[in-house]
């Protein structure tokens, strides 16, 4: 194989998935039938023999009839060649992952992604101009950004072969659109879409990309995917009556719960993770099924920022441990309470905390970086579209540090809902809350 047929490694190895994949048959018998008209044309006139074994028993020209996932066999006595070619593709199929690339096409996969996107669009809108006339130009805005998000968590299935994060993606966002109007179809149309777009500019090379896309539309179909929560801490039992208050402004009420449990436990970081990490949770879910508003969101919010803030004055420090951490949002994230929470539980626990808030840039965190040699860099992702931006900076960082980087931990709702991002960000978690990430540190000494 290696030495008769090393121009079609590509495609044998691409061409297992086609024939191996979980897609409904009709899907799979096209994919499956496309393959073989490939293989047959690169190996030339001497692969007229080749056949399929479907399930049935029955066999079938490539392009004729149905062409299942099973065994392939030559017609003739002269197939040899051939023979070695189809045992090739089993044996790769059965070992490769169906749904990861190589660099080369991953390259053609990010400067295609504008283009997918574009053309993905036109197609959903003229397939539902209903739904684009009642939304309007905020919806077309949405849809794109949507559509930036699906591709931006199929790259990392692309990257390491593992569809889970992908599909939990795809089951929140139906849970967002479809509980404010928009049917599930608008999605399940998008990724047939997007796997037309990329067949048709990279042919056979597609394969993982169309099986990626063939999948998550399955799961969709099947209720299978389901959205993924993230990992929350125990609650006390102020916290759902406190999300109730807050969200409906009653001030002097939710703050109140917030000093009954700071009295009991004598411990900001426990009530900010037992009672209003859990109550936060619970709200960012009440949103995504469109049951709350963004004003009420930022409402609650509002009122744990400024209990946090004032509650630090009177909390018990412990004596400086010699360490230091750096916590920020990154540019495009507004979203400071998971890190202030964090920040604060390091700052008494004894750290120098400098926390840089929200929005930051990334030539602003490494300059300070720099001159302050922090023991750990704490950065935090509250929603999908804040990823790319992390794993850009976490790449400076250790590329600006080399050997001399410190720690770097990523945290935030969109860490916990997908903690496998983590390793694709190229940083650790060092747990779902902040009590958890100071626990995770105790051992380790300051750098100097």
């Amino acid at each position: 194989m290696a030495i008769l047929f090393q121009p079609l490694s590509r495609t044998v190895r691409a061409g297992g998935s086609a024939l191996r994949s979980s897609r409904p048959h009709g899907e799979r018998d096209r994919r499956g039938a496309v393959f073989l008209r490939r293989l047959c044309e690169a190996l030339g006139a001497g692969c007229a023999g080749l056949i399929g074994l479907g399930k049935n028993g029955a066999f079938s020209r490539p392009g004729e009839g149905r062409v299942e996932s099973g065994s392939l066999f030559p017609a003739n006595s002269v197939a040899l060649c051939r023979v070695e070619v189809i045992t090739a593709i089993q044996q790769e199929s059965a070992v490769s992952n169906p749904f990861q690339t190589d660099e080369d096409v991953l390259v053609r996969y990010r400067e295609l992604r504008p283009d997918a996107i574009g053309y993905s669009i036109e197609a959903n809108e003229k397939a539902f101009p209903e739904i684009y006339a009642r939304f309007g130009e905020t919806g077309r805005n949405a849809c794109v950004q949507e559509l930036t998000l699906q591709l931006d968590f199929l790259q990392p299935t692309l990257e390491t072969g593992d569809i889970s994060l992908f599909i939990a993606y795809l089951a929140w966002l139906v849970q967002v659109l479809t509980s404010r109007g928009v049917p599930l179809q608008v999605v399940t149309r998008s990724l047939d879409d997007l796997g037309v777009f990329f067949e048709t500019k990279l042919g056979i090379q597609a394969t993982p990309i169309i099986a990626a896309l063939s999948s998550g539309k399955e799961a969709l179909s099947s209720g299978t995917a389901v959205p993924v929560i993230g990992a929350c801490p125990s609650r006390w039992k102020e916290a759902e009556f406190y999300s109730e208050a807050a969200l409906l402004g009653r001030q002097d009420d939710a703050i109140a719960l917030l000093e009954d449990a700071f009295t009991r436990a004598d411990s900001l970081p426990l009530v900010a993770v037992h009672v209003i990490q859990p109550a936060m949770y619970d709200v960012g879910q009440l949103w995504q099924e469109n049951r709350v508003s963004v004003a009420q969101e930022q409402l609650a919010t509002a009122t744990s920022e400024s209990w946090l803030a004032q509650s630090m004055a009177r909390a018990k420090a412990a004596t400086d441990n010699g360490k230091r951490a750096v916590f920020a949002s990154l540019a495009g994230n507004q979203h400071i309470l998971g890190l202030n929470m964090v920040a604060d539980a390091f700052e008494l626990d004894g750290w120098v905390v400098d926390n840089l808030g929200a929005d930051t840039p990334i030539e602003t965190l490494v300059d300070h970086v720099s001159d302050t040699c922090p023991h750990l860099v704490g950065l935090s992702a509250t929603l999908p579209q804040h990823l790319w931006g992390l794993r850009r900076t976490i790449n400076r960082l250790r590329q600006t540090f080399g050997d001399g980087c410190p720690r770097i931990a990523v945290g935030g709702l969109a860490i916990n809902q997908f903690p496998g991002l983590a390793d694709w960000v190229g940083a650790e978690v060092l747990g779902p809350d902040a009590l958890a990430a100071v626990a995770a540190t105790a051992a380790e000494q300051p750098c100097h």
